[in-house]
């Protein structure tokens, strides 16, 4: 049985479940180009050269999920370990994974969906320390002793990165005991041929290029040094005060640090901004009379041969505003001078509207105009809108825009106040 190359692709990889002939369950690598076996991590010990009756003949996976290796006297070696494998209806599947692990798993037939594959054996326990050799499956490093012309060995050039409890086991360089912390970075950082440095109860190991067989132990004492190029810039000057360097460094960081916050303070400007003419669109007036709507209000609808003659010819211009000139108009179809009955005076139009207001006779001031009277309160809106925009006092007088909303029922029209405080009656 061969490894896949990966958990995506199926193809042959470079570990190799095999039965040897002894009587031995083997797991090793293979070459994948040539498919020969290589270094083997793993033996049942299960041959029997002295007795050939008590050597292996198969590998048993039976349906109850159990694997063993089958003697040829029928006696059972059981690779899966009694009572470990959960009774009931389950799948059960072995695999020599990528890693080189063999291992087997189980899942429940009748899973709510919340199940997945649980391993029950895995051979080896431990593949880090069980394999052997530069057989891992880890990126290598190569070694170098010179980097852009210097020597690696000033503390300006490399450095280290700290790992804890980390360790590679088979990559032994040379050692130390007993050791210090600074020691132990020390005499790896003069040594070329050192990847790493491993220090642990006061002992230092250096470990060589190319690392291999790595660990993560639960030990917490142990620190592993991994040597590093510090930049790939210009080398630093080793007579270069340690505190300059410093500051500089600190300089990069406070400088990037305020560009970022400069970037953030603009986009926090840019959304206030947006916020701020979004708040003055919503609080700007709008015209809640446009055209269209005072077409379709309840005022009446005049041609403009009406307007003609009613103006006569647009004669006498009374001024010019936001809509447009004004024109003199008839508005109760009688003159702006009225003589009294006994000829002996004038009477102003608006004062006999404010006395036919006052006195509710408002049949008089249209002359009993029958049109007119069918709609009373409209009559009564249209006289006291009237009386409102003939006030002496030209800051009583409303605006176009009101005097429209009025017309059109929208605002209630005030009780007006008389629009002039002469006598009305002027003798000739």
């Amino acid at each position: 049985m061969n490894s896949t190359i990966s958990a995506t692709n199926f193809s042959g990889g470079r570990f190799q479940l095999r039965l040897l002939q002894d009587g031995n369950l083997l797991l090793n690598t293979r070459n994948i180009l040539s498919g020969n076996p290589l270094v083997d991590y793993y033996r049942s010990g299960t041959s029997a050269h002295s007795n050939s009756t008590n050597s292996s003949e198969r590998v048993i996976f039976d349906a109850m999920g159990y694997m063993y290796i089958l003697r040829r006297n029928g006696e059972r070696l059981y690779l899966t370990q009694r009572g470990s494998v959960p009774s009931g209806d389950y799948y059960h599947r072995a695999t020599l994974d990528s890693d080189g692990v063999f291992r087997q798993y189980y899942y429940p037939k009748n899973s709510t969906g919340n199940a997945s594959w649980e391993v029950v054996l895995y051979i080896p326990d431990n593949i880090c320390e069980d394999i052997r050799g530069n057989i891992d499956s880890g990126a290598y490093f190569t070694p170098s002793c010179y980097h852009e012309g210097k020597s690696n060995n000033g503390g300006d050039v490399l450095g280290f990165i700290e790992l804890n409890n980390t360790d590679w086991v088979f990559s032994d360089h040379g050692n130390l005991d007993p050791s210090s912390e600074q020691t132990c970075k020390s005499i790896c950082l003069e040594d070329c041929f050192c990847a790493v440095a491993i220090y642990r109860d006061a002992k230092c190991w250096k470990k060589r290029l190319p690392l291999s067989n790595e660990i993560m132990s639960a030990t917490d004492n142990m620190k592993a040094f991994v040597k590093y190029w510090i930049a790939d810039g210009p080398f630093q000057n080793p007579h270069r005060p340690p505190r300059e360097r410093k500051d500089k460094i600190s300089l990069i960081l406070v400088v990037s640090v305020l560009l970022g916050m400069s970037v953030f303070v603009i986009f926090v400007l840019i959304g206030v901004i947006c916020v701020g003419f979004l708040v003055i669109y919503k609080k700007k007036p709008r015209n809640t009379y446009p055209i269209r709507k005072a077409v379709e209000s309840n005022l009446p609808h005049f041609t403009y041969q009406e307007l003609v003659e009613a103006t006569y010819g647009f004669k006498d211009e009374l001024g010019k505003g936001a809509f447009g000139i004004v024109y003199k108009e008839i508005v109760s179809c009688r003159k702006s001078l009225a003589f009294e009955t006994d000829d002996k005076g004038v009477m102003v139009l608006t004062n006999l509207a404010w006395d036919c207001y006052q006195e509710g006779r408002l049949d008089a001031f249209v002359e009993n105009d029958l049109e007119a009277l069918n709609n009373h309160k409209k009559l009564a809106t249209f006289v006291m809108v009237g009386l409102w925009c003939v006030q002496e006092n030209s800051s009583l007088r409303p605006t176009m825009r009101k005097v429209i909303q009025m017309l059109d029922g929208v605002i209630d029209v005030a009780k007006p106040p008389c629009p002039c405080s002469f006598l009305p009656v002027i003798d000739l």
